[in-house]
């Protein structure tokens, strides 16, 4: 049976999307959410034609109200110990969720909810060792909020979550507690920012200000696929060192070769990812693409030699380009 202290460091500086369940979350861009890792919680099934890598739901009403559609995902889920769940497909990891003080925990041992299942993510994240975190849909929105916690059944359309069916016609759930979780919240980004790592919140319209809204680290990740290369990795990553625009450079070879060598030698930062044997091109691109966390991300061939200023060019045509096409759907809309 697989426990949680096999997810430890699984992950080490990566990226992954932790995805809510507000009404913004379809207008997010699921491309993202495709070339990486992804935390879904609650009923984030009902997104039609997406499964995230793993599953998390700490919440006893929906686990018992949609007992039978949560066994049947094939991701891996993350369930509490104390709630009677049966698994149909997938793997199940059983987690404690019983501390009530509030902290950042190890999963290992027994995490505080935080009254809000992103936290538990945020938790299992860091845990896992992921290096940046982004927030998708995480709305931390709904509406006038009298008495937080109180179990209240849900009448007509679901006008708080994505789907209008996520919580409607005669569903139990809980009413958010957005102070206490705003605690929470505060909690986590102190634990990322003091080991070097960072929670960024990409949510349209959202009322969380916690975390920086918009992900600020390199906009360009360069892939460079080291393999019987050793004679131009060297001029390869003092080629990308050298750009103007700041590069998140991540290089993908085999383990123990003499590219591996040169890589873990190099005086400026790069990110080293080994392989067994020698994998076909796309294969060692993708594992790039899974580690990779800038805003475009490009294909940097051992044998290329760029302009200094060719990927600040490059990105800034493109924040042009995704600015203009913004203005067209905002003028559509008016129209």
């Amino acid at each position: 049976m697989t426990t949680i202290k096999e997810f430890k460091n699984k992950h080490f500086h990566d990226t992954c999307f932790i995805l809510g369940n507000g009404p913004s979350l379809k207008q997010a861009n699921q491309y993202f959410w495709n070339i990486t890792y992804t935390f879904g919680t609650n009923r984030c099934y009902l997104l039609d034609g997406f499964t995230p890598n793993y599953y998390v739901c700490v919440n006893p009403l929906i686990l018992e109200q949609y007992h039978d559609e949560i066994a049947e995902l094939k991701n891996i889920k993350f369930i509490p110990k104390h709630v009677k769940f049966e698994n149909k497909n997938g793997e199940v990891i059983r987690i404690d969720t019983s501390e009530g003080m509030p902290g950042f925990y190890s999963p290992e041992e027994a995490m505080w909810e935080g009254h809000t299942v992103t936290y538990v993510c945020l938790q299992l994240a860091y845990y896992m060792g992921f290096r940046t975190v982004i927030l998708d849909g995480v709305d931390h929105y709904y509406g006038q909020v009298m008495r937080p916690n109180l179990e209240v059944i849900a009448t007509g359309p679901d006008e708080h979550h994505f789907s209008p069916e996520y919580f409607s016609d005669g569903a139990r759930w809980n009413l958010p507690d957005l102070a206490r979780s705003e605690i929470a919240y505060s909690l986590a980004k102190k634990a990322y920012e003091a080991d070097g790592r960072r929670i960024y919140n990409e949510s349209e319209h959202s009322a969380l200000e916690i975390f920086d809204i918009e992900y600020t680290g390199a906009r360009v990740s360069a892939i460079v696929s080291a393999y019987k290369a050793k004679d131009y990795l060297q001029g390869c990553l003092e080629d990308l060192s050298n750009q103007d625009e700041p590069t998140e450079i991540i290089v993908v070879c085999q383990e123990g070769s003499e590219e591996e060598k040169i890589a873990r030698k190099y005086k400026q930062a790069v990110d080293i990812y080994t392989t067994p044997d020698i994998p076909g091109i796309y294969t060692a691109w993708n594992i790039g693409i899974k580690h990779a966390s800038g805003k475009y991300i490009t294909n940097a061939n051992t044998d290329d030699r760029h302009h200094p200023k060719a990927y600040k060019l490059m990105a800034d045509i493109l924040d042009r380009s995704a600015e203009h096409t913004s203005e067209l759907q905002s003028q559509n809309t008016i129209s």
